[in-house]
């Protein structure tokens, strides 16, 4: 039967050897014919293979399977499945091996191409491997995360969607629109920066109020070689808290500036390289000056007669050193050259926002109480 094979037409022979896959012809029980290509993907000879049954090629646990291939061929329709090949060796490969009848010499045979699928299936795990990575950091984000269609359908979400939006079960806000899940409603809202998005093609981004809730809003548009909007980024953070506590923060210094500018003390700030940055109204108004005025003249030069600069200075620098609030008495001097005996309390602090250190000094103008003790 084998030199049957060998004696067929050269066409078909050239064929035969030169294929890129393997190719084994066989029965049950022995294999009658292989090509090159067999031979060198398993490190056998030819003799060595055409002394095997089907079978030995397998990886051992794989050899079980061979009944279950070939009564599915006795329907007379090709049939494609993965298996394990072994080298002589002992080293395993992926195959994917496409098998058909024939007959040969009037006896059934199988013919079985067989390709190697080490580098496919290398490249499906490495596939599968980042997919997993992507979806767990994709599950990572706090904020929820949707990927819309142009006409702003949710096509995938990551888990946080579900916890923001707690009254949509795990799958059910796919396929919905946005405007359904976020906002509740059939349409979007005007506020929506998908709208201003879709004009713009590139990013934006607003804070909304949803019920109880603040949230903040991004939509990036994915953009085809043509320029026009294939997919949407869609990014909605819950900034509740962020927001109470700004609105917080913004009463706490609405009503710290309530007390600056009603306060009958002294309030002065100065930087540490010694301009002014400010004073409260009743400094302004005893000295005659506006605040507009003030804003960067040299605190000590301007306000501070020459004979208490020296003195001022070392405060300045003692304060610098140490980090202590200090008292202190000395004169200033009005925009029309008053002067007004002030007692100090000088302290650091440090702009919260840009992390600007400066003076910061409350005073009591004690002119008038110490020339009456005097």
């Amino acid at each position: 039967m084998t030199d049957a094979l060998h004696s067929g037409d050269s066409f078909y022979r050239m064929l035969f050897e030169n294929a890129g896959d393997a190719i084994f012809v066989h029965n049950e029980n022995m294999i009658l014919a292989v090509n090159k290509k067999a031979c060198e993907m398993l490190g056998y000879t030819e003799d060595e293979l055409l002394a095997m049954r089907p079978n030995e090629v397998d990886a051992p646990e794989q050899r079980m399977c061979m009944p279950e291939h070939t009564a599915k061929l006795k329907n007379r329709k090709p049939i494609t499945f993965e298996t394990l090949h072994q080298k002589k060796d002992g080293t395993r490969f992926f195959v994917e091996v496409t098998a058909n009848l024939i007959t040969l010499n009037g006896e059934p045979a199988v013919i079985s191409i067989c390709r190697d699928n080490t580098i496919r299936e290398y490249y499906d795990k490495l596939l599968r491997d980042t997919t997993i990575e992507w979806q767990n950091t994709f599950d990572a984000i706090n904020g929820a995360v949707f990927l819309l269609s142009p006409k702003h359908k949710i096509l995938r979400c990551n888990k946080a969607s579900y916890i923001l939006f707690n009254n949509f079960k795990q799958g059910e806000i796919l396929g919905k629109y946005c405007c359904e899940v976020v906002h509740g409603t059939s349409n979007p809202i005007p506020e929506c920066p998908l709208t201003l998005m879709k004009k713009t093609k590139k990013r934006e981004t607003a804070v909304l109020k949803s019920g109880e809730c603040w949230l903040e809003v991004t939509a990036d548009p994915v953009l085809d070689e043509d320029n026009n909007v294939s997919a949407v980024v869609h990014v909605v953070s819950d900034i509740t808290e962020r927001k109470r506590a700004e609105e917080a923060l913004q009463d706490a210094m609405d009503f710290s500036q309530l007390l600056l500018n009603t306060s009958p003390a002294f309030i002065v700030a100065i930087g540490f390289d010694g301009k002014t940055i400010m004073m409260n109204k009743s400094m302004l108004s005893t000295l005659g000056y506006a605040e507009e005025e003030i804003r960067g003249l040299d605190y000590v030069q301007t306000f501070v007669p020459e004979e208490n600069r020296e003195m001022l200075n070392g405060v300045f620098q003692e304060i610098i050193r140490n980090g202590k609030a200090v008292v202190v008495e000395n004169l200033i001097v009005g925009k029309s050259g008053q002067r007004l005996l002030v007692e100090w309390n000088g302290r650091p602090g440090v702009n919260t926002k840009k992390g600007i250190p400066f003076f910061v000094g409350v005073g009591t103008d004690i002119t008038e109480s110490k020339r009456i003790r005097l």
